[in-house]
């Protein structure tokens, strides 16, 4: 299990998202924004914080956070990213052997 620091570290993100996540769009109902994923989710609020939280800076915070237990929903949004997260740094890495 993660310690305190660990997921104090992360916490912060995960809150912007599940705020982001609970104010729909205009035309958009709160059961339509919750139907969708945050990575496929059209609102910019929701775009920012999962983009935010998915930074690679956070890679490890991640990790620490998906030690934690957690339901099956919560599983597979930590799961999504981290490898979003990953595949950020690969861009990043690629990025830099290429100049």
């Amino acid at each position: 299990m993660a310690g305190k620091t660990a997921i104090s570290g992360i916490q912060s993100y995960w809150i912007a998202l599940e705020r982001a996540l609970f104010e729909p769009i205009e035309g958009e109902t709160i059961v339509d924004r919750l139907a969708k994923r945050p990575w496929g989710c059209d609102s910019p609020a929701v775009k920012k914080a999962w983009d935010d939280l998915t930074h690679p800076n956070n890679f490890q915070l991640l990790k620490n956070w998906a030690s934690e237990p957690m339901n099956a929903s919560s599983r597979e949004i930590t799961d999504e990213a981290i490898k979003v997260c990953n595949a950020r740094i690969a861009k990043a890495r690629a990025g830099k052997s290429s100049t």
